[in-house]
């Protein structure tokens, strides 16, 4: 995947260690955690970080997109 160094990123996570790495591995491109959006975390009910984010993105997104349109 290709984001151009206008595009904002967010994350799906307030976690700043994660936040920290992210931004690292996509250095020169914004990484806006959901907790910017007051999306609050999701329950991490998965063992494993796939089963995590199979279960948190999708109600970040769902989030972000209520945010967005109440603006």
């Amino acid at each position: 995947m290709t984001f151009s160094s206008s595009q904002q990123i967010v994350l799906a996570s307030s976690n700043p260690g994660k936040i920290k790495e992210i931004q690292a591995i996509l250095a020169g491109h914004p990484i806006i955690p959901q907790s910017a959006f007051n999306v609050a975390e999701a329950e991490e009910t998965g063992s494993t970080f796939v089963e995590k984010c199979h279960y948190q993105s999708p109600k970040c997104g769902s989030a972000l997109q209520a945010a967005v349109h109440s603006r």
